[in-house]
């Protein structure tokens, strides 16, 4: 466990290390072709792979163009994580790592897999390019390599390009009709509307709030479950797991932090191959106003201690009035 967490702290930091020359090594990912309302996969995979104990590979991709749907495991040995809904820079990206005591990767493999559903068609005949924007690989003594890039692009249309001809017809069909119809039939409505849905968009829904962010490893056992922030933090937290994990049930896990604490839960899902996903997350912030914590009154320690001088002021009293009695019975 130990040998994992540090190899995920590798990751995490970007601790300097000796790199090696990798001219060889080769991550590469392949281009997908559908069309707008498809779901396509693409295939991340390395070629010519030294042994590795772990990598972790951020690519962003066109929002416009793209919706994640899901991402899967292939053939990475060890722990895995993949989170489809993290961030770089601002911008939306997937997040795929893996740490292993012994081996995560060697030779010719596939990595893994992220499916997308094409929601728009993109500009020009280009396609929607995976930008590759974070990529890292450790051997076993944690010696970093350097892998050639080879990124991605997924095309819209049958050949792999934008047709020409429907982005003349829409327009024509579009604004032609839509704009005329739309003020003659109610010009008091569209005012309204983009009014009340623009507050709309801006809010978060409860179910974006809950969405996972960073990346999230179990360990073997289900002892301890680690997140990662997007800026690096990382937090170990002690998971409730139930002794029959179910497959593609999503199962909610109470969390306690390291001192024993409630620090929320994580809703997962299991796949057929064992991989644990975290699907929701309710994490607590500590809060200010512990037991203890500086700047608030702890009555029952307070009441304790004036008991205690209560009882001290009592039994001196008493001591004093018996001697002063007996030097009264001395004089008499």
């Amino acid at each position: 466990m130990k040998r994992i967490l540090c190899l995920l702290l590798a990751l995490v930091l970007l601790t300097p290390a000796v790199f090696a020359e990798g001219e060889d090594l080769t991550f590469r990912m392949e281009s997908a072709y559908g069309n707008v309302g498809d779901t396509v996969t693409v295939t991340a995979s390395v070629q010519n792979a030294p042994v590795c104990a772990s990598y972790r590979v951020i690519f962003t991709y066109d929002t416009a163009a793209l919706e994640v749907v899901e991402g899967k495991n292939v053939d990475t040995a060890g722990l895995f994580i993949i989170n489809v809904n993290a961030t770089y820079d601002g911008q939306k990206a997937v997040n795929a790592l893996s740490a292993d005591a012994k081996k995560v990767i060697e030779g010719d493999m596939e990595l893994f897999t992220v499916t997308f559903k094409i929601i728009s068609e993109t500009e020009g005949t280009e396609g929607a390019l995976l930008k590759i924007v974070h990529e890292e690989f450790f051997g076993a003594d944690l010696t970093r390599m350097t892998p050639a890039i080879e990124e991605a692009r997924i095309y819209v249309g049958d050949d792999g390009t934008a047709p020409d001809e429907t982005p003349n017809e829409t327009p024509d069909e579009t604004p032609g009709e839509t704009p005329t119809e739309t003020p003659d039939d109610s010009t008091g409505e569209p005012t309204d509307d983009p009014v009340t849905d623009a507050p709309a968009e801006d809010t978060p829904t409860e179910e974006e709030s809950k969405k996972p962010t960073g990346s999230w490893a179990v360990d073997e056992k289900n002892e301890e479950i680690i997140h990662v922030e997007e800026d690096g933090t990382t937090t170990t937290y002690v998971p409730e797991f139930p002794e029959d994990l179910q497959t593609n049930v999503p199962t909610k896990i109470p969390l306690k932090t390291e001192e024993g604490k409630d620090a929320g839960s994580i809703t997962v899902e299991k796949d057929e191959e064992g991989s644990i996903t975290v699907i929701e997350q309710e994490l607590k912030s500590p809060t200010a106003e512990e037991p203890g914590a500086p700047g608030r009154i702890e009555w029952p320690v307070v009441l304790g201690v004036a008991g205690v001088l209560l009882s001290a002021a009592l039994i001196a009293l008493l001591v004093w009035f018996i001697a002063k009695k007996k030097r009264g019975e001395h004089h008499e």
